[in-house]
C-alpha cells in the first residue's frame, strides 16, 4: 500500500511537471536569453507591477481563489484597487520629494559652485592666468545645470497635470504614474547624477555616490 501511495505521488508529480515545464528555465533567468525563450515558449512577460496587478481580477485566477477559499470576488477586487493606489501615492510622494530636492538644494547648491568656480576664473584672468580647465568645466556645469532646470520644469508640468482617481479608473492613473516615474523622474535623476559628478563633494548637499559605497 505505501508503494502505491508513493507511485501515486510520483505520478502527480510528473503530470504536474509536464503540465507546466514550459516555465522551468534552468539558465540566467536575468538575461535576454530567457526573455526570447519564454516568448517561444507562448509564456507572458509582464515588466512592471502596474501591468501586473490587474491579474488580481483576472476571471481564471479570480476563480482559483474562490475555489480555493483564498480570496472572495470582493476580496480580490479591493487588493486590485488597494495596490493600484498604493503604487499611485508612492510614487506621488517620491516626485514631490525629488522636486523640492531639486528645487530647494541641487540647483542652488549647483548655481553657488558656479558661481565661486566664476570667481576664481575671473582672478585668475586678472593675473594674466587664463587656465583653460576651469573654462571648460564652467561651460560643461553652467549646461547642466540648465538641462537640470528644464528636465525639473518638465516633470512638474507633467506631475501637476497627472489624472486623480477620483475622476478616472485607478488603472488608467496608475498607468500615467508609471510613465512619469519610468520617463520624466528617470530623466531628472540621470541629469542630477551627472550634475553631481561636476560638483565639489564638499559642497554637494546630500551623501555622494562615494560616501555611500565605500566610506564607513
Amino acid at each position: 500500500k505505501a508503494d502505491d501511495a508513493e507511485v501515486a505521488v510520483w505520478k502527480i508529480i510528473a503530470d504536474t511537471y509536464r503540465k507546466h515545464k514550459r516555465i522551468i528555465f534552468n539558465g540566467n533567468n536575468y538575461s535576454n536569453d530567457w526573455v526570447k525563450e519564454a516568448t517561444e515558449r507562448g509564456l507572458g512577460n509582464i515588466k512592471n507591477s502596474v501591468d501586473a496587478i490587474p491579474a488580481f481580477i483576472d476571471t481564471k485566477n479570480i476563480d482559483m481563489f474562490v475555489r480555493t477559499h483564498v480570496f472572495s470576488i470582493t476580496e480580490c477586487s479591493s487588493r486590485y484597487e488597494i495596490m493600484l493606489e498604493h503604487h499611485i501615492k508612492t510614487i506621488n510622494i517620491e516626485t514631490s520629494v525629488m522636486l523640492e530636492m531639486v528645487k530647494r538644494s541641487v540647483l542652488p547648491t549647483a548655481m553657488l559652485y558656479l558661481g565661486k568656480l566664476s570667481k576664481a576664473y575671473m582672478h585668475a584672468s586678472n593675473i594674466g592666468l587664463a587656465p583653460q580647465h576651469i573654462k571648460t568645466i564652467l561651460t560643461t556645469l553652467s549646461e547642466t545645470i540648465d538641462n537640470v532646470a528644464a528636465i525639473s520644469a518638465d516633470l512638474e508640468k507633467v506631475f501637476t497635470n497627472l489624472p486623480s482617481y477620483a475622476v478616472y479608473d485607478i488603472k488608467e492613473v496608475a498607468d500615467a504614474y508609471h510613465l512619469m516615474a519610468t520617463d520624466n523622474c528617470i530623466r531628472l535623476r540621470t541629469a542630477v547624477d551627472t550634475l553631481e559628478t561636476l560638483v565639489c563633494d564638499t559642497e554637494w548637499p546630500f551623501p555622494t555616490y562615494n560616501s555611500l559605497l565605500f566610506e564607513f
